[in-house]
């Protein structure tokens, strides 16, 4: 589905239906009608609807190595679309922690910031297959140094529902995550429009080490931290391995 534009680029998003909610995103510049996909989980169907919208993909990008995400690049390459490191309508970002390689990508001259697994709507990426939660808390904090509230994130998976019950398992009184959980109610959660920075401020708990709340919930989660004091990154690293058993 297109998700937003520019002037000069479409950014369009399919969802996997698997069981992993992959997203990829196609970023098509529509005055050459041609495209550079990101992320691709299966490239027969990219190749399908390039051939629909009379559309040249002419490259993939991959934001890190994990096979959901490169699991398309067979198929286009053998179509001749090209392996790309960079392209000149985006930067590239490391974001190091769900992986060590991790890139995120900005559309230059937008709000639009491309994480990866890096950080989701209402969380952040596992760091079970060769990532590091402190390296992740680092990364994220570098975020906030980076985007600004009208950043617009596009993420690797649709996580929304089950992070903001566990945003809400961290934080009961949160009322704006409550919200959003109570208006996802009756929705397709992966078709939904993507977070921007200053929303996911308000209920992503990776991001709001501050609250007092939080703090006490993940103390009496994690009873080794109730003994003494608690930095940010060890309570990140708390919240993280909380959320990877939720």
């Amino acid at each position: 589905m297109l998700i937003a534009h520019t002037p000069q680029v479409q950014i369009w998003r399919f969802y996997a239906h698997n069981s992993l909610r992959n997203y990829t995103y196609v970023l098509l510049e529509t005055a050459a009608r041609t495209a550079t996909v990101l992320d691709p989980w299966d490239g027969e169907d990219l190749l399908t609807w390039a051939e629909q919208e009379k559309v040249k993909l002419t490259g993939v990008l991959n934001t890190h190595g994990h096979h959901d995400h490169i699991r398309g690049n067979e198929a286009l390459l053998k179509a001749g679309v090209a392996l790309k490191t960079s392209l000149p309508i985006l930067s590239a970002h490391p974001v190091p922690g769900h992986t060590m390689d991790h890139v995120a990508f900005r559309l230059l001259g937008t709000p639009h910031f491309f994480t990866g697994d890096t950080l989701f709507q209402a969380g952040v990426g596992n760091c079970k297959n060769g990532g590091d939660p402190g390296v992740l808390y680092h990364t994220v904090q570098e975020l906030g140094r980076l985007l600004t509230d009208e950043s617009v994130l596009h993420v690797g998976h649709d996580y929304l529902a089950k992070n903001l019950s566990f945003a809400l398992h961290v934080e009961p009184s949160n009322l704006v995550a409550q919200a959003r959980l109570k208006e996802l109610a009756g929705q397709v959660s992966y078709e939904l429009p993507p977070h921007t920075w200053a929303m996911e401020k308000q209920l992503n708990p990776f991001l709001r080490l501050s609250q007092t709340e939080l703090q006490q919930r993940v103390r009496e989660l994690k009873p080794d931290l109730a003994s003494g004091p608690t930095s940010d990154e060890m309570l990140f690293r708390a919240l993280r391995s909380l959320r990877d058993n939720f």
